[in-house]
């Protein structure tokens, strides 16, 4: 975006593409979305004419298919018609796994693979129409549930001693909605249950935030879906950013302490991530791959003191992945993150 607006999730997604267009390696990027409300999982990209596993480039946006074809992506358009189908039709049961190679995951949930950041842009904007908003007193559409969008990539790379390895990572951009004061949002009914919800699940975010950097025996992630979902992101092999907003107004200055104390607390996090990195076929450089997982610390030590990112206007300060690393604040300006030179692939990113 020329005009220097753009938000965080189109300045990552053309970050990302215009480094795989520096690649000769072979590469394929996957986006998912999935929206967390009333604790209940639901998959944004997934038709429910045909559940979880439907055809990605269906419509019954007119829009859509127009902005779509504008870009030259193929996309069919199935009529108003469809959507008294997608009522009758049965969906895919999403739920949270463990995997042994990805981590925490979930099962069902339709990943779409992409080839340009054009393409993401037009199934994001469908998926993110579909999140649930209602009005309350203090926002005309406020977000009733939290999402996480997720690009995965992976690469696959062969050197000149002839080894095959394989790169994976993912990029989590997680919208969390917002605490909501009961009594001043007017919240009734429904949307006194979703608040409650809401509210019940950032309770859930802070205590785990506290069990890690406190390095708990016990981290209580199994408290509620969101925070079970970003345990990863959160406590494992993952580099995290969190952007906290806040409002200006002093009757606003109770939510306002409250979010600084949580982000005071979520910059004591500590992670020490290793690359994702998977033997696909050896060569005479596959002891040297071998030496590398089996020393961790070998391979943290090699890894910079500190994976610049670019900090966004009122983000709270961002500590080094390595323990003691420097702090870069907003007004610092560490240099642009580098996608090729510090292997972006391989951080998940919240």
């Amino acid at each position: 975006d020329d005009s220097g607006r753009a938000g965080v999730i189109p300045r990552c997604i053309h970050t990302i593409f215009e480094a795989l267009q520096r690649t000769a390696d072979e590469y394929t990027v996957t986006v998912s979305h999935l929206e967390i409300y009333n604790e209940e999982l639901s998959d944004l990209l997934a038709s429910p004419k045909k559940g979880p596993r439907h055809e990605s480039r269906r419509t019954t946006s007119k829009s859509l298919y127009e902005a779509a074809k504008r870009r030259g992506i193929d996309m069919e358009y199935v009529g108003d018609g469809a959507e008294a189908a997608e009522e009758e039709a049965g969906e895919v049961k999403l739920r949270i796994v463990k995997s042994e190679d990805a981590g925490v995951i979930v099962s069902g949930l339709e990943e779409v693979e992409v080839q340009t950041a054009e393409e993401i842009f037009v199934i994001l904007s469908r998926s993110i129409a579909r999140r649930a908003t209602h009005e309350t007193l203090m926002n005309k559409a406020s977000s009733r549930s939290h999402s996480l969008f997720t690009i995965a990539v992976s690469s696959t790379t062969t050197d000149v001693d002839g080894a095959t390895v394989k790169k994976s990572g993912r990029l989590n951009l997680v919208d969390l909605s917002g605490s909501e004061n009961l009594k001043r949002s007017g919240s009734t009914g429904e949307r006194l249950r979703e608040a409650s919800n809401i509210n019940q699940g950032l309770l859930a975010l802070g205590r785990v935030i506290k069990g890690i950097v406190e390095k708990n025996k016990h981290v209580p992630y199994r408290d509620s879906k969101l925070t079970r979902i970003l345990e990863e992101s959160l406590g494992g092999n993952s580099v995290t950013l969190m952007v906290l907003t806040v409002s200006p107004n002093m009757r606003d200055v109770d939510e306002t302490v409250s979010t600084l104390n949580y982000a005071n607390m979520a910059k004591k996090i500590h992670n020490r991530p290793k690359k994702n990195l998977k033997q696909l076929r050896a060569g005479t450089g596959a002891a040297r791959l071998g030496a590398v997982e089996e020393e961790p610390e070998v391979a943290a030590a090699a890894m910079p003191d500190h994976i610049p990112v670019r900090p966004w206007a009122g983000a709270v300060p961002i500590r080094g992945a390595r323990r003691g690393g420097p702090v870069a604040t907003a007004k610092s300006r560490p240099r642009v993150f580098d996608a090729t030179s510090t292997e972006w692939a391989d951080k998940q990113l919240l």
